[in-house]
Formats: C-alpha cells, sequence, structure tokens
C-alpha cells in the first residue's frame, strides 16, 4: 500500500489538499498536549471503529518518508486503538516553531490544553529569545496577564503541575504554590495535597486554601 493512498479535492489553505496515510509513517511531533485521557480515548476509538476518522489531522515530514503530527495526537492515538491501517491528513511544510505555533493555537482555541501544558509551551516560546508575552498576546488571542500566569506555572514542582491538570486543585491554588522555592512546594504536597496526606487541603476553596498557606507558610 502507498503512504498516500487517497487524495481529496482542493490545495489551498481555505480548502487543503487531503491524503490518507499510513499510521505506521506517522511519528507523534512536539506536541505542547501531554495528558491524554484514556477513557476518551476508548470512546472515539469505538466511534472511529464505526464511522473512520471525520476530520483530518495535520503533519509535516519528518524524514526517512515518515511523517511528525503537529495537530491532531487524540485522533491518532484512537485510530490505533480502533487498528485503523491509515487516516486522513493534510502535510504541511514547516519549521519547529511553525508547528508548535499551529499545535498551541489549535489546542488554546479548543480548551485541549491542560494548565501545565500551557504554561510549558508558552516557556518554549519565550525561552526561544524569538517572542515576548506582548508578541504571543498577539498570536494567541490572550491577554498578557493570561500568558504571564499561565507561564509562572512552570515554576511548579511535577506532582502539584499533575493535580492542577487533572482538576484536583485550582488554577489561583497553582499560582499561589508557583510562588514558593521547591522545598516548600515539596512540604505543601507532602503535608496536604498528596492522596495520603494527614490535613489535606485538596478540595478547599480558594479562599480558604489561600488563608491555610498564608497561615502555615507565609
Amino acid at each position: 500500500m502507498k503512504t498516500e493512498t487517497k487524495q481529496k479535492k482542493g490545495n489551498n489553505a481555505s480548502n487543503p489538499q487531503v491524503h490518507e496515510i499510513e499510521l505506521s509513517k506517522i511519528v507523534v511531533g512536539n506536541n505542547p498536549r501531554k495528558y491524554f485521557d484514556q477513557q476518551e480515548l476508548e470512546e472515539l476509538a469505538e466511534n472511529i471503529a464505526q464511522v473512520g476518522v471525520i476530520q483530518h489531522i495535520t503533519v509535516r515530514p519528518c524524514g526517512d518518508k515518515k511523517y511528525a503530527i503537529v495537530c491532531g495526537e487524540r485522533r491518532y492515538r484512537a485510530s490505533i486503538l480502533a487498528k485503523q491501517k491509515t487516516i486522513p491528513a493534510v502535510i504541511r511544510e514547516l519549521t519547529d516553531d511553525e508547528a508548535m505555533f499551529v499545535a498551541c493555537s489549535e489546542n488554546m482555541f479548543r480548551n485541549d490544553m491542560k494548565p501545565v501544558e500551557e504554561a510549558e509551551a508558552i516557556k518554549y516560546f519565550i525561552d526561544s529569545g524569538k517572542e515576548d508575552f506582548k508578541s504571543l498576546s498577539k498570536k494567541f488571542g490572550k491577554s498578557e496577564v493570561y500568558l504571564r500566569n499561565r507561564y509562572a506555572l512552570t515554576n511548579l514542582i511535577d506532582e502539584i503541575g499533575i493535580l492542577l491538570d487533572t482538576g484536583e486543585i485550582q488554577i489561583g491554588m497553582g499560582l499561589l504554590i508557583a510562588s514558593f522555592e521547591k522545598e516548600v512546594q515539596k512540604n505543601i504536597f507532602e503535608s496536604h495535597l498528596k492522596d495520603d496526606a494527614s490535613s489535606s487541603w485538596r478540595y478547599f476553596s480558594y479562599t480558604k486554601f489561600s488563608k491555610a498557606i498564608e497561615n502555615n507558610y507565609s
């Protein structure tokens, strides 16, 4: 079977050419989105097994006749679970930075990215020295305050970042914890946020949580 078995009409930005590409020819790219709910993947896989992939993914050539995913990793993963052979995809020639912009834009506008995933994506651009918060604000349609707050979350230790991305603590709580040194964060996690913490603060309201932090750590 050829890598590209089918082509649909259109070959421009508004109506791009869609190819059927073998899943074996596709690799995971530098996706800012890292967390995928297994149950949701399985549900999507069941749907794909019945009706196929309705919305194409976006890929870019990455050498050795393979393609890296730019957008659509969730559909790709579900297609593998559904034991599909191919997936509809648009092929775009993109640099690393362009691919990251496209992936971030899609996920941000669809609200698919978790807070820490979003933070790491913003950090990628800021640390590259090619962008600042003002330029990113224009490109992503987010306020500079929003982007700066997300960027601050990159200071979180992994254990607390996971709690934030899974919705077990609120954004405000994450930002508050991120203002502390890593050793203090570890103490907060061990004493008050891990599953078997003797004095759990995990499901506090923000007001109650901030008061507890003030009383114990400020």
